[in-house]
């Protein structure tokens, strides 16, 4: 509406440089006007300047974009200008006919947005991430610290079998890095598996409390049965205060939400599970480190309670207290 109130006023006068300096106000603009303003000369110029706007294209104006790119070669410079809401929502068969300098664009944009990344198909996702791994050779080639840097906050969207290649070496040094990315449902159990490896951290009954400062959240990635050989001794609440509260954190990140957003309800549902049972051995081992003993009955958290304890460090706070105050004095 507003877009259109100032055409009017301009006497529906419109050139590229005026619709450029109109700023966020121009995603109000009906497709006619932007086919009319969409020539060789200022297609590139427009194309930057829908990457540089601080808010989210709507879908008309993406689907209205992308039918003017129907028409034009697209070229290295092409790439270069448009955003990642763009890029990721062009057809495959476009994509697939990218050259070597415009696939390079394309991972780079890649690893710098995955967020818009996440918000495609999957079906698409896994398309286009085969195409990112046959220009790296990735298939054949090594997959180590190089990649890793190239691929960014992507190297986890690879196919499982070439990221079970990543040198662990190299993945147990950009752990830090790592655990703040987004792991899909498969390959957060895939690299749970991984963490046990002789190589990497080995059997999780050897782990100590530096073990789990190395990880943070990497830890609810580990499966049950992993989580129950954890030594009793290193399982203690205020460190799991630390670990649920960094989760809750990346959880409540932009890149969190939408990763969330993109997983199953069965992973979310493992989470949960697991959650719930490392809160349950740690009030356990505090009331064997306190000598104390619960009044005979096993504690069942309520989902209620779980899901504050899961980022709210009062809300770990106040468990305590309730199991405390259960106990014989």
């Amino acid at each position: 509406m507003l877009f259109e109130n100032v055409l009017e006023a301009n006497n529906h006068n419109m050139t590229a440089d005026f619709f450029i300096s109109l700023g966020s106000v121009a995603r109000g603009v009906h497709c006619p006007t932007l086919r009319g303003l969409t020539t060789p000369d200022s297609l590139l110029k427009l194309l930057s300047f829908f990457r540089d706007l601080p808010v989210e294209l709507h879908t008309s104006l993406k689907k209205c974009i992308l039918e003017r790119l129907d028409h034009v070669n697209i070229s290295v410079e092409t790439v270069a200008s448009m955003g990642p809401q763009l890029l990721f929502d062009l057809q495959l068969g476009d994509i697939r006919q990218f050259s070597r300098d415009m696939m390079q664009n394309l991972v780079q944009i890649l690893a710098r947005n995955p967020i818009p990344f996440l918000r495609i198909p999957r079906v698409k996702q896994s398309l286009l991430m085969d195409r990112v791994v046959e220009e790296l050779n990735l298939y054949t080639g090594e997959f180590s610290e190089a990649e890793l840097d190239l691929l960014g906050e992507a190297s986890v969207f690879v196919p499982d079998e070439i990221f079970m290649n990543v040198s662990r070496l190299d993945l147990k040094t950009n752990l830090w890095k790592v655990r703040g990315y987004c792991f899909g449902d498969e390959k957060q159990s895939l690299l749970g598996f991984m963490l046990t490896e002789n190589a990497m951290f080995g059997d999780s009954s050897n782990w100590t409390s530096l073990t789990l400062d190395k990880l943070d959240r990497l830890i609810f990635f580990l499966s049950t049965e992993d989580i129950m050989k954890l030594p009793q001794e290193i399982l203690i609440l205020e460190k799991l205060e630390t670990l649920f509260h960094s989760q809750q954190r990346w959880a409540e990140s932009q890149l969190g939400a939408a990763c969330l957003d993109n997983m199953e309800q069965v992973t979310l549902d493992e989470l949960f599970v697991k959650q719930q049972i490392l809160l349950q051995r740690a009030v356990g081992i505090l009331d064997t480190q306190q000598q104390r003993r619960t009044s005979g009955r096993s504690l069942i958290l309520s989902d209620k309670t779980l899901a504050g304890s899961a980022g709210n460090s009062l809300a770990f706070r106040s468990e305590r207290s309730r199991t405390l105050a259960h106990s014989p004095g």
